[in-house]
């Protein structure tokens, strides 16, 4: 009796658990296709990487453009810079006394004659418009100041004059400079040749000595004396490595 029971309660058992694993529900999870591919952009973030790619490439080509123009505007300002270098450098930073007025009369002219070297002549005398009680610095900020102005043909008497009155003078060694100096402005380059030698021969100490050298070699340039050119022009470089001059006469041998 009881195993016939037991065996009626175990087959109860077996069955109800039959019935439970049958009841659960299996799930299945599907994979997620954005894991299952590789990464990639959408249409939208494509479309912005391609124009952003278009302009860097613009920009590039702007940054080209404008470092061209820069190096050309350089360049041209290297030159104006030169020529101005070559006709009013080193301008005497001594005179700074305030220039009097009508110091020079504009209607004189040139009285004496100039020797092959450039100098004047013995026992010449000029008339150069100003009293005889002048210093030889008002006669010299006189002439200055008509360089400054471009008045150059008044500038050739005042700085002749100066020459003629104070040989011994502060500034005689400038005034023969800028002699040289006017000329060359005025395309008188055998007259500003004449006038830088005659410096170089009796000057020979002054501080615008290596620029009267240098200005040499751009006369003889431009009286087709390339040979006398080059040798002045080297001459600064060597002589004075350090000055202005010989930075300008370097550029100005490369430059041709």
């Amino acid at each position: 009796m009881i195993s016939t029971r037991f065996r009626v309660v175990t087959g109860l058992i077996i069955a109800m658990c039959s019935l439970q694993v049958q009841a659960v529900p299996v799930s299945i999870v599907e994979p997620d296709p954005s894991l299952l591919s590789s990464p990639s952009l959408s249409s939208t973030d494509q479309v912005n990487d391609s124009v952003l790619f278009e302009q860097v490439n613009m920009l590039q080509q702007e940054v080209l453009k404008l470092r061209g123009l820069l190096e050309e505007q350089a360049n041209a300002l290297r030159r104006l810079s030169q020529e101005n270098r070559d006709r009013y450098l080193d301008l005497d930073r001594r005179i700074n006394v305030r220039l009097q007025p009508d110091t020079t009369k504009k209607d004189q002219s040139p009285a004496s004659v100039v020797r092959e070297t450039g100098g004047l002549s013995d026992g010449a005398d000029i008339d150069d418009g100003l009293p005889d009680v002048v210093t030889d610095q008002e006669v010299y900020q006189g002439a200055y100041r008509l360089i400054r102005s471009r008045e150059f043909d008044e500038a050739v008497v005042a700085l002749r004059g100066y020459i003629s009155r104070f040989p011994a003078g502060r500034y005689i060694d400038n005034a023969q400079y800028w002699l040289g100096e006017v000329y060359f402005a005025q395309s008188k380059f055998k007259e500003s040749r004449d006038a830088f030698k005659y410096m170089l021969t009796h000057y020979p100490s002054s501080s615008k000595l290596p620029d009267a050298i240098y200005k040499l070699g751009r006369v003889f340039d431009h009286l087709n004396d390339k040979e006398q050119s080059e040798k002045y022009l080297n001459a600064v470089i060597t002589q004075y490595p350090k000055s202005s001059a010989a930075k300008l006469a370097d550029v100005y041998l490369r430059s041709r």
